[in-house]
């Protein structure tokens, strides 16, 4: 009872009070970014792609947000707060940056807005994946930059922020060409037939990719004034994770999946539970290298 009494009530109300004024703007502002009303396609069509879509940016707020919960004491309840107002700002640009260029580069042959406005689960699966992967690195790079503010610390991040974007689109093509080269034919047409096993599968792949990129912003030992060294110490370690994370997982599907062939049955069978099963071990395996980098 004694530790509830001394707990820093005013700064838990700031903590509260700024995340519940980011997740509401978050939310209408899913509407604005689509030009719909996001209250009819929730509340008066049921929009179940929408409430995906949604859902998967809101989570992406909740881990931003998570990076500037942190308490610094030297600071004022003032300034706190507006620390945490300013960088979930920063972080909800970027997460809209990072789906733009999703949309943009990665799945650049949908139109994402007419599709999930027409109810198509597969593509919002794909839109809150690519929220959800940006996030997790947006997260790490906004955690390093709130311990120690600076300017070359904003251009140091911000290359690594822009490395990622380029490798999650390139790992979306590669997974792209390996559905198309196996003749499982084109996997944007298969986005839009809302077949939502090779949804779940690429969604797997692609947060667990961004969980490794999002660990190793922690390992270089290189100052922020050295943005060029940092960003291909920072590149060296994904690439090496990413390599180890395909590679365990390989041996992981081998076993697990012995005598099934997953590939046929996500892409020819829409077999949801296969697919579900694959996203778990890239995400399990990527979990498990995050813990061992840590």
């Amino acid at each position: 009872m004694a530790e509830w009494l001394q707990w820093d009530w005013i700064h838990l109300a700031l903590e509260i009070g700024g995340s519940l004024l980011l997740f509401t703007l978050l939310r209408f502002s899913q509407g604005w970014w689509e030009g719909v009303s996001s209250q009819k396609e929730l509340a008066e069509r049921d929009n179940v792609a929408f409430g995906i879509s949604t859902a998967g940016s809101l989570l992406a707020m909740a881990l931003v947000i998570s990076s500037v919960m942190p308490r610094q004491g030297h600071l004022s309840y003032t300034q706190q707060g507006i620390n945490l107002v300013v960088f979930g700002l920063i972080g909800l640009l970027l997460i809209r940056v990072s789906l733009w260029v999703n949309d943009r580069f990665a799945i650049n042959r949908i139109d994402k807005k007419q599709h999930i406005l027409s109810g198509n689960v597969a593509m919002a699966l794909t839109d809150a994946s690519a929220a959800l992967s940006a996030a997790f690195i947006i997260q790490a790079l906004l955690t390093k930059l709130h311990q120690a503010p600076s300017l070359m610390g904003v251009i140091s991040y911000g290359l690594i922020y822009i490395a990622s974007l380029v490798m999650l689109t390139g790992i979306s093509h590669w997974m792209q060409r390996l559905h198309d080269r196996n003749g499982y034919g084109p996997f944007q047409q298969a986005i839009e037939q809302d077949q939502r096993s090779v949804a779940l599968n690429h969604s797997g792949v692609v947060i667990a990719c961004s969980l490794i990129m999002a660990a190793s912003v922690h390992l270089p030992d290189v100052a922020v004034d050295q943005p060029l060294t940092l960003l291909w110490s920072w590149f060296g370690f994904a690439l090496g994770g990413l390599l180890l994370l395909t590679l365990w997982q390989r041996l992981l599907s081998a076993w697990v999946m012995i005598k099934i062939n997953p590939d046929r049955e996500i892409a020819l069978q829409d077999n949801s539970g296969i697919a579900a099963l694959e996203a778990a071990q890239w995400v399990g395996v990527a979990l498990l290298l995050s813990a061992m980098i840590d």
